[in-house]
């Protein structure tokens, strides 16, 4: 995930020249580096919800297959006993 960097100085300029106080500008720069420095999802977060969901998935599959393999049967032997 690509994180875009973010000019601490020209923020701080910004803030500055637009007439907020040195002390408020500085307080705003660190708050928002503070901010965008977390990041909200990393890659390793989502190789691990891929895993999990593979892993979720793969028993799903297993489980339906099972199912679908004993509903197989039955109908086999109801055709069976309705045959003879």
């Amino acid at each position: 995930m690509a994180i875009s960097s973010f000019d601490t100085h020209n923020y701080f300029k910004q803030l500055t020249t637009s007439g907020i106080t040195f002390k408020h500008a500085e307080a705003h720069t660190k708050a928002l580096t503070t901010f965008m420095s977390n990041e909200l999802v990393r890659r390793s977060d989502l190789n691990e919800f891929k895993s999990e969901i593979r892993f979720e998935f793969s028993e799903f599959k297993a489980e339906i297959i099972s199912e679908f393999s004993e509903f197989k049967s039955e109908i086999k032997m109801e055709m069976k006993s309705t045959i003879r």
